[in-house]
């Protein structure tokens, strides 16, 4: 019986050994990446787990010059572009877990059917940086291309519906 305790116990002290081994390695890995260097033109960064902020996902973004990716996967890899002229607008979400450990995740509204009409990139570091980058980024190729958002706006006053036409 106590053969058994003992080797509870080495195997306890092992995996609590291993953990910190992954901690310590994690948070040496987990600082490398999601900053923006002064005039850099392109972003890399991978979705964080809210676990202490680590980078132990499989969804890495990227924003470059032309278009914005979303890779996600292990095994089967999936991989979709927007095009930095569909993207309309951008907005930034921190719930407090997220301000204490210094992430934060910014919605993406675009016309791009494929990637649908508002998508997330959650949990990234830097993300107030990172929302000003890409949207210079879309400001920079909207001018480039000579594209603009057109919005619609409707008024409250207006008390005509157009379907009710007979």
């Amino acid at each position: 019986m106590n053969d058994i305790l003992q080797t509870i116990l080495w195997v306890v002290v092992g995996v609590i050994a291993a953990l910190v081994v992954i901690f310590i390695v994690a948070c040496i890995v987990g600082h490398r990446g999601g900053r923006i260097e002064e005039g850099a033109d392109k972003w890399r960064a991978r979705k964080r787990l809210l676990f202490l902020g680590l980078p132990w996902t499989f969804t890495v973004y990227e924003c470059d010059s032309d278009r914005f990716l979303v890779r996600t996967g292990v095994f089967t890899q999936k991989e979709e572009d927007i095009k930095l002229y569909r993207i309309l607008d951008i907005g930034l979400r921190r719930t407090l877990l997220q301000r204490m450990l210094g992430l934060g995740t910014i919605t993406l509204s675009s016309s791009d059917r494929s990637a649908g009409n508002n998508f997330d990139i959650e949990n990234i570091r830097a993300p107030r940086q990172t929302k000003d980058f890409i949207s210079d980024a879309v400001e920079k190729k909207r001018d480039e291309k000579r594209v603009s958002a057109r919005e619609y706006m409707t008024s409250d006053d207006d008390d005509t519906d157009d379907d009710d036409t007979v």
